[in-house]
């Protein structure tokens, strides 16, 4: 069980996708919080025109800009992309802890199932044994029809019952190599027997245990994201202030060339 889970995280496409998820995130919020510094951009171009007078020209130029957040908008931006990012790699570490719990889920019903298919098979050899004696109990006189019949159905239903069981933990099985990133064959094999339980759940839990689940935590942290962006939308509709500073510089050169043939 510990090595399927460990392969189910490391092969999982759903995770993979929540890895990606992080990532734009942590993007998004590095973005969010670049604003709160100056903004610094160069730019520089040039030409040449090549002919009996050619004309070169360049030129270059430096801007800046520093808006100041005098309002909060800036840093409500910033503190909302962070708190979206923390939800985001909270819910991703909450999807790896439910792929192990799914994992394990499946591996206990198949081993539920070809348990219970075991105790089947028993069933249905009594049955036949029983649906035996019916038929022989009417050969010689001491039984009827009914009860050849009611044996046979009853052996018939625990067939059924097998048939069922095994299906069960064929789906099973698929589940979890789906799970794992591998083909949905029914291949896997299921232990025989469950391992050992853990020791019994302490009475008096505090209620705080509840903030120690992800997907509670990336909740709280959605909250607050949207809290940040309310107070983002609020200072929008104040005024925006901010420093700029230029610089360029800008050169041309006139040539004259001429060819002359003898």
């Amino acid at each position: 069980l510990r090595a399927l889970v460990f392969e189910a995280l490391a092969n999982n496409l759903d995770l993979r996708v929540a890895a990606a998820g992080v990532e734009r995130a942590g993007a998004y919020a590095k973005q969010a919080g670049s604003t709160l510094y100056p903004q610094v951009n160069l730019l520089a171009s040039g030409s040449f025109t090549g002919s009996d007078s050619g004309s070169a020209f360049e030129t270059a130029g430096l801007f800046a800009s520093w808006e100041l957040d005098l309002w909060g908008r800036v840093r409500s931006q910033a503190a909302a992309g962070s708190a979206q990012y923390e939800a985001t790699a909270k819910d991703a570490e909450f999807a790896r802890q439910s792929i192990a719990a799914l994992v394990a889920r499946s591996w206990f019903l198949a081993i539920e199932a070809r348990r219970q298919r075991a105790i089947a098979q028993d069933m249905v050899a009594a049955a036949e044994s029983l649906a035996a004696l019916a038929r022989e109990r009417q050969r010689i006189g001491k039984g009827d029809e009914y009860d050849v019949r009611l044996a046979q159905a009853s052996l018939q239903g625990y067939r059924d019952a097998v048939l069922q069981l095994q299906l069960a933990e064929q789906q099973a099985s698929r589940a979890i190599e789906t799970l794992v990133g591998r083909y949905p064959a029914g291949a896997l094999e299921a232990a025989t027997a469950f391992p050992a339980y853990p020791g019994p759940v302490p009475a008096g839990l505090p209620s705080e245990l509840l903030e120690r689940r992800l997907d509670v935590a990336a909740a709280e942290r959605r909250v607050a994201a949207a809290y940040y962006l309310v107070g983002e939308a609020q200072a929008a509709r104040l005024p925006r202030i901010s420093l700029t500073a230029s610089g360029s510089s800008i050169t041309s050169d006139l040539v004259f060339l001429k060819n002359r043939e003898n």
